[in-house]
């Protein structure tokens, strides 16, 4: 229960911060959407209201439901039992790091890789893949996340993986920009 809460709490966080990142960084559409609300506004005012406050509660519940329905299906499937779900196939593996108090303060799972060709990049046989890395927000920065690493490197190496390999999106920015390099 305490890692399914750790993961669901730090993905709220980081995709609905992403989520909003990706609403209010400037592109050609949005410039172009925002120029034609400004434009009708000069000759429908109460259109621009409408679409401002539309745009408005989207951009404050939009973020929110995307987030809640991507934790939601990820709690009903592998992060429904993550220790039988990541430690019931050979190769893989779940790692829990617990304070002294006995709190758990981040997560990290290992399995074998499926074969897929995304972004450039082909996974094959022999490759594992890092999912579910979740470190709670207090305790970032202090070398848990490079801990929990370690534990799955030695455990890829156990199990002869070739390398290791993330899927992320650009809604995590923080791990995969700031993170995921350092590890």
């Amino acid at each position: 229960p305490a890692a399914r809460r750790l993961f669901a709490s730090g993905m709220s966080e980081t995709l609905i911060w992403g989520l909003r990142r990706e609403l209010l960084r400037p592109t050609l559409p949005k410039a172009t959407i925002t120029f034609a609300i400004f434009a009708a506004s000069l000759y429908l005012p109460k259109a621009i209201l409408c679409a401002l406050c539309a745009l408005g509660v989207f951009a404050i519940a939009g973020p929110r439901k995307i987030a809640s329905d991507y934790i939601s299906k990820s709690l009903s499937d592998d992060m429904l039992d993550p220790m039988a779900r990541y430690r019931s196939t050979r190769g893989s593996g779940f790692w829990v790091a617990v304070s002294g108090s006995g709190e758990v303060i981040g997560t990290v799972a290992l399995e074998p890789a499926n074969e897929i060709a995304e972004h450039g990049w082909t996974w094959v046989y022999g490759d594992g893949e890092l999912r579910r890395m979740s470190v709670s927000s207090q305790w970032r920065g202090r070398g848990v996340a490079r801990a929990l690493f370690t534990a799955l490197l030695d455990e890829a190496r156990h199990h002869d993986y070739r390398r290791i390999v993330l899927s992320t999106s650009s809604l995590q920015a923080q791990a995969s920009t700031i993170t995921y390099p350092r590890l």
